[in-house]
């Protein structure tokens, strides 16, 4: 096994990592792990940086004292909650029924009865994070002449699956197409013995005829497959049935990943709770400072039982509650430093950046100007509505691939996929509703255009299937008296 890396690859993974441990909560458990450092070039600890001149105890102790707030995994929250606020459509052309080729990606996407909600969740969750995620659409290996049928499937359970694949796991590719390369891990327990954990290694390309090759190589001695899969037709395919799926595009270049300045202010919002937080241990304890006056310190020492009678020293000065004998001319004084707020000015501001950059994620996309978008993506602010048409487009392809490998001409049948692209509540208030029905009623506007604005609020049950006179129709025909529905407004 000859693992190669991407260039791109190697400079995006330290960004991915540090997207997906803040996204988990890790970020604490990782504040003293060597192996943050090679990402960050840090010279010693992990996520907090270590103190010259502090011991490893002390260390430890300053890595537990901070707190980490995840307003990045809030923020991710947010994006999928505007997501899929409503449901995705899926269905045959028309809303007609889903062709049998596809209908069962419904209910499981991958053969263990992941459903496509969840697949798209699954999506979404490394497109909106870390920008980037790969499908691929297998089929099980078959002969050139098999034939392939529903009925088939249903009997033997061959029919395609999609599967993904974080960005940690493509690790090599090239710009035409024509070549991934997938290193996953995985375990496994063989009888009578103890869990082992492998490599699996996964070539996609296109060989020298002009057709994909699928090579597969485990590190557990096993040796070297070769597949070359086909259409439902038995044929083999001219291309990887492989899509990226990014923040920015759908190319093969990483896309920045979306919440990688959340997660840096992130951890700069850790640091500082860390030097906070030991900050306020260390000024919290007074110091106090004795004047013994004309008494010589060996006495003090003696009379006020700091010391025994060979000066050795018994215990410290203490601090509350306790009075101390001192010579003529004696005093004491307690010395309390204090903490600036600027540490807590700083935190404030950071997390109001934080805030700032979730809002500029979460936007629609539309109703922008060309110029407008294309200076928000030249600033690497990808939008919420960008990513889900990423998603979608993705979606599209990948779904059809499914469809065509399933049925037995290797051609796919006809399906209308749409994402969710309303990520807020805009519907029309009672009163918004009121306001325009008296308008249409007074001839201000026209009724048609009420109708289409309740078309697309979803008003009154009203689909998108719906028309203006089937709805003008229903009215008279109702149980209400058959009012007219020029007369209703």
């Amino acid at each position: 096994m000859n693992t190669t890396i991407n260039p791109m690859y190697a400079k995006s993974k330290h960004k991915w990592r540090l997207v997906r441990d803040c996204v988990n909560d890790d970020v604490k458990r990782h504040a003293a792990d060597p192996s943050v450092k090679a990402d960050y070039d840090l010279s010693e600890g992990g996520y907090l940086i270590k103190p010259e001149a502090m011991s490893d105890k002390g260390f430890a102790a300053y890595c537990a004292a901070a707190e980490f707030t995840n307003f990045t995994g809030q923020t991710l929250d947010v994006l999928k909650g505007g997501a899929f606020s409503r449901p995705f459509k899926f269905t045959g052309p028309e809303g007609a029924e889903l062709p049998e080729s596809i209908a069962y990606l419904l209910e499981d996407t991958d053969a263990r009865y992941t459903k496509l909600d969840d697949l798209l969740k699954l999506i979404a969750t490394d497109v909106f994070s870390v920008g980037r995620i790969g499908l691929i659409v297998e089929y099980p290996q078959a002969s050139e002449d098999e034939a392939r049928t529903m009925a088939d499937i249903g009997v033997s359970g061959k029919r395609a699956k999609i599967l993904t694949y974080s960005a940690e796991s493509i690790v090599d590719w090239d710009e035409y197409g024509t070549y991934v390369k997938i290193c996953e891990p995985y375990s496994m327990v063989a009888e009578g013995k103890a869990r082992t954990n492998h490599t699996r290694e996964i070539e996609l390309y296109i060989d020298e005829d002009g057709f994909y090759v699928q090579k597969v190589d485990d590190d557990d001695g096993s040796p070297i497959r070769i597949y070359e899969p086909r259409n439902g037709a038995g044929a083999r395919l001219d291309y990887i049935p492989f899509w990226f799926v990014g923040a920015d595009s759908n190319q093969p270049i990483p896309s920045r990943p979306p919440l990688y300045k959340q997660a840096t202010l992130n951890l700069q919002h850790f640091r500082k709770d860390a030097q906070e937080a030991i900050n306020q241990h260390q000024y919290s304890h007074g110091t106090l400072f004795v004047s013994t006056g004309d008494m010589d310190s060996q006495t003090f020492g003696m009379v006020n039982g700091l010391t025994d009678e060979g000066g050795n020293f018994v215990k410290p000065l203490a601090v509350g509650g306790t009075a101390y004998i001192v010579g003529q001319g004696g005093s004491a004084t307690l010395l309390q430093a204090q903490t600036g707020d600027s540490i807590s000015k700083t935190k404030m501001e950071i997390a109001e950046n934080m805030v700032r950059i979730g809002a500029q994620l979460i936007t629609t996309g539309q109703n922008e100007t060309a110029e407008a978008a294309r200076i928000r993506k030249a600033t690497g602010t990808a939008s919420l509505g960008d990513m889900v048409g990423n998603i979608e487009d993705a979606m599209q392809s990948v779904i059809e691939t499914v469809s065509a490998m399933n049925n037995s001409n290797g051609q796919a049948d006809e399906f209308k996929f749409e994402m969710n692209k309303k990520f807020f509540d805009d519907r029309l208030s009672p009163q918004t509703l009121q306001q325009l029905s008296k308008m249409a009623s007074l001839g201000q506007i026209p009724k048609e255009q009420l109708f289409d604005a309740m078309k697309r609020d979803g008003s009154l049950g009203i689909s998108d299937s719906d028309d203006y006179q089937d709805w003008s129709d229903l009215i008279v025909e109702s149980d209400t008296g058959g009012i007219d529905v020029d007369r209703m407004v």
